[in-house]
């Protein structure tokens, strides 16, 4: 190669609304906070809320972790897909998405097919 290549793997929890996509992206922060204590666990379900799950320390951590993570619907993931592309620079991108529902994981992979092909 005659110069730098960039691929980033990225976490993406994409589905019908941002509000969807926040409730599930609970599993992967629950995940992270398992990662940050020390106590890992498989991939929990999601919960209505994280406020009674983590410390302020730990969601603080986990934040900052999940930096480079877009939840929410499909516009508004290609948003942010677009952003962090045109920020960034990179060549080629490649996704995760740890969603405790496997037809809503599935469901997050076509959204996400959909918005990186609009």
């Amino acid at each position: 190669m005659s110069e730098p290549y960039v691929l980033a793997c990225v976490n993406v929890v994409a589905a019908d609304t941002d509000a969807e996509a926040q409730y599930l992206a609970t599993s992967l922060q629950q995940l992270f906070k398992g990662i940050i204590t020390g106590r890992r666990h498989p991939l929990p379900p999601p919960v209505e809320s994280m406020a009674d799950i983590w410390s302020a320390a730990e969601q603080e951590a986990a934040m900052q972790m999940l930096a480079y993570s877009f939840f929410g619907s499909k516009e508004t993931v290609q948003a942010q897909l677009n952003d962090f592309i045109e920020r960034t620079g990179i060549n080629e991108r490649m996704a995760t998405s740890h969603i405790y529902d496997q037809q809503a994981r599935l469901k997050s992979y076509r959204l996400l097919a959909e918005a990186l092909n609009a």
